[in-house]
């Protein structure tokens, strides 16, 4: 009886664990109601691309982490002559920059992913309790005709974000290379003159200068890959919402011009985005007019309430609470950058006065105790090298535009901040049920417009952004 027992139970399991599984490969078949769309090739690619560039980013920190430990370990033994000759200018020249270099880079990733994310997710969280975004408010991928656009870029287009990271990342150890090229050759003067790790440090020097013309060289236009791609990503946002609206291109359009106009816009290059931004700054006025006149005889939107709180909420509520915590997290970022050059200012004065205290000695032929004598000459590579540092964070805090991107959010959160006032308005009259077919009619013209307006605002916002983001190249 006991094993009869056991072998149906065993069946049975065996048996739910088959319909389990049936289940799920349904679920996850392309065939299934609820995955209907198959994921593209071009998605698939396109996710391979981000798990190999996440997996490859991972393991380059993780070399760059033993090689870092493995040149303070030879420094080490080279500075007490343990190691041979050749190792001692070898890891002077070549260990000594490349470290240096890595802990720079990732220092920036860990503190971006840790410190800067959990402060900036901080104050987005407090920017949504303030959106309160009500719960009957549709997602703009719900309508019908817009489903297209919104999955164009979830499946054509790249992360921004990680394009950002790495622009900064870069940014930072360029300008950061010059400064520790000042430390190493203070170090070799001061700590190791005369030696063969000195000898190689010189090397050093030289190695990191050219790493800094290699980037200055190679790297002409450091911001176009993050400016393209954030560029498409608002234009199909845009296209999106006028879809919404039903304005702009989207007034009579059908389904295959919608498809083309997507591919165009995610297959784009640089300069056919480019001639499409200055070609989308004169069309407003053009479908402004087409709107204006003549006005339809009857009502096109059975959901007008819907569209109007989709773009209202979803639209500019969320843009204007994202401008915001943008403008709080640029000026934070100013504040931290300015704060610590300013520290190091006051770090490198403090220290310059040890420094004259020692050169006062060594002219009166005063000697200093050994353990005296090594903080003295602390002090003095510190007043060294600060300087330089702190040149490099206030060009740092240049390169990337803070102040006038703090502005720029500024200015289109309260111009955006008008027409969500306008929506708000629009929104209440459409509460109260008008029962008048002229009057709806009106209603829909002023969504209309004001969805015009609200794209406008933001393609500006937008064209001004890739004037203050792209850059020629590096400025050292």
């Amino acid at each position: 009886m006991l094993a009869e027992f056991r072998t149906a139970n065993f069946r049975t399991i065996l048996t739910n664990s088959i319909v389990q599984f049936s289940r799920l490969r349904h679920m996850t078949s392309p065939t299934s109601k609820a995955h209907s769309q198959a994921p593209s090739p071009r998605r698939k690619v396109a996710v391979g691309t981000e798990l190999l560039e996440e997996h490859g980013r991972f393991f380059l920190n993780l070399v760059c982490l033993i090689a870092f430990s493995l040149s303070l370990y030879l420094s080490f033994t080279s500075g007490t002559k343990l190691a041979p000759e050749w190792l001692q200018i070898a890891v002077g020249a070549i260990g000594v920059p490349v470290a240096s270099l890595c802990v720079t880079g990732f220092g920036y990733v860990v503190l971006r992913h840790s410190y800067f994310h959990l402060v900036r997710k901080k104050v987005e969280q407090h920017e949504k309790a303030k959106l309160q975004l009500p719960s009957n408010v549709m997602e703009v991928s719900g309508f019908d005709e817009i489903g297209l656009i919104h999955r164009a870029q979830h499946d054509l287009l790249p992360h921004i974000t990680g394009q950002q990271g790495r622009f900064r990342a870069m940014a930072l150890t360029t300008q950061i290379a010059a400064s520790l090229a000042v430390l190493i050759v203070v170090l070799q003067q001061i700590v190791w003159p005369g030696s063969y790790f000195g000898d190689g440090l010189l090397l050093g020097k030289a190695v990191l200068l050219c790493y800094v013309l290699f980037q200055i060289i190679l790297n002409k236009q450091p911001t176009a890959a993050w400016v393209l791609n954030r560029t498409k990503a608002e234009i199909l946002r845009r296209d999106q919402y006028l879809a919404l609206g039903h304005s702009g291109p989207f007034a009579e359009s059908d389904k295959p011009s919608v498809k083309e106009r997507v591919r165009r816009i995610a297959t784009a290059s640089a300069k056919t985005i480019e001639s499409e931004l200055s070609v989308e700054l004169e069309r407003p006025w053009k479908w402004l007019n087409k709107t204006t006149s003549p006005l339809p005889t009857s009502p096109v939107f059975p959901d007008l309430l819907d569209r109007v709180r989709c773009f209202r909420h979803r639209r500019i509520g969320k843009q204007i609470a994202w401008m915001n915590s943008a403008a709080l997290d640029v000026d934070r970022t100013s504040k931290i950058l300015f704060a610590v050059a300013c520290l190091l200012a006051f770090l490198a004065c403090g220290s310059s006065f040890f420094a004259f205290v020692r050169l006062a000695a060594e002219i009166s032929n005063v000697k200093f105790a050994t353990p005296a004598a090594h903080v003295m000459d602390a002090f003095r590579i510190i007043g060294l090298f600060l300087p330089a540092l702190m040149g490099a964070v206030l060009a740092i805090r240049s390169v990337f535009n803070l102040g006038s991107l703090s502005r720029q959010y500024k200015f289109t959160a309260n111009q955006l901040f008008i027409i969500e006032h306008s929506l708000a308005e629009l929104q209440s009259e459409l509460e109260n049920s008008p029962a008048d077919k002229n009057e709806l009619v009106k209603l829909e013209h002023q969504f209309r417009v004001l969805v015009m307006r609200g794209e406008q605002t933001l393609l500006d916002e937008l064209i001004r952004w890739r004037i203050i983001v792209d850059r020629d190249g590096f400025d050292i």
